[in-house]
C-alpha cells in the first residue's frame, strides 16, 4: 500500500496499517533500472511517510468489518443480470431478489463476469505476466525496502512479506513466461542473472 493510501483510509475513518500491528513497513525502494547502479529512495522524504506491505487477509477482514459497522450488508448469491436506468443500477440475483444501487463495482476478478455481461472489454496497457516464488521464512529478515531490477527478459520485484517470508516475481511476456514456468533451471538461471536482488534476498537462491 503506497504511503498516500493512508490519507484515503484516514479520511474514511478506517483502520490504517500503522495501527494494526500485523503489516510490514516499507522504508523505501531499491531499484536498478536503465543502468547497473542500484538507486535507493527513502520514505523519510515522503510527506506521507512509509508505505506498507500488507497482510492482505487481515487487511480485507478489517475493511469488511468497517463496512458492516457502517451499515453495509453481505448478501451471498449469484448475480444474473444488471441494468442501468436513470443513473440507478438494478441487479437481479439467483435467489429471485432485485437490488438497486447508484454504484456497481465488478469485483469478480480476472473473469470480469459483470463487465463482460454488459459487453465491456478489457484494455491492456502492457502484455506482461508475473511468475512468483517464495523463499525461506526468517525472523532475521530486516530488509524493509521494495527491490526492483530490470533484466533482459523483463523485470524483477522482490520484498519481505509481513510473515518474514521473502517473495520474488519475474514480470515478462507470456510467450517467454511459458518456458520459464515449465523449466526450473530457466527460472534459476534468470534469478542468478540478476545483479542485485539475488544478493539482497539470498534465501531465494
Amino acid at each position: 500500500l503506497p504511503a498516500a493510501g493512508l490519507r484515503l483510509l484516514r479520511s474514511l475513518d478506517l483502520v490504517t496499517p500503522d495501527r494494526s500491528g500485523c503489516h510490514r513497513r516499507i522504508t523505501g525502494n531499491a531499484s536498478c533500472w536503465g543502468s547497473d547502479e542500484l538507486l535507493l529512495t527513502d520514505s523519510i522524504n515522503d510527506p506521507d511517510g512509509p508505505g506498507w506491505r500488507l497482510d492482505r487477509h487481515h487487511f480485507d477482514r478489517e475493511l469488511r468489518q468497517s463496512a458492516l459497522d457502517a451499515g453495509a450488508t453481505i448478501h451471498p448469491t449469484q448475480i444474473l443480470k444488471a441494468n442501468r436506468s436513470n443513473l440507478v443500477w438494478t441487479i437481479s440475483t439467483r435467489d429471485g431478489q432485485e437490488h438497486q444501487a447508484r454504484w456497481l463495482i465488478d469485483a469478480t476478478g480476472r473473469q470480469s463476469f459483470i463487465a463482460r455481461a454488459l459487453g465491456l472489454t478489457h484494455k491492456r496497457d502492457s502484455r506482461l505476466v508475473a511468475l512468483y516464488a517464495l523463499g525461506k521464512k526468517s525472523t532475521d529478515a530486516h530488509f524493509e525496502r521494495t527491490a526492483v531490477e530490470a533484466v533482459q527478459q523483463g523485470w524483477w520485484y522482490a520484498a519481505i512479506l509481513p510473515s518474514g517470508t521473502p517473495i520474488a516475481g519475474l514480470h515478462l511476456r507470456p510467450e517467454t513466461a511459458i518456458g520459464v514456468e515449465r523449466d526450473q533451471e530457466a527460472w534459476q538461471k534468470a534469478w542468478l542473472g540478476t545483479k542485485h536482488v539475488r544478493h539482497l534476498f539470498p534465501s531465494l537462491c
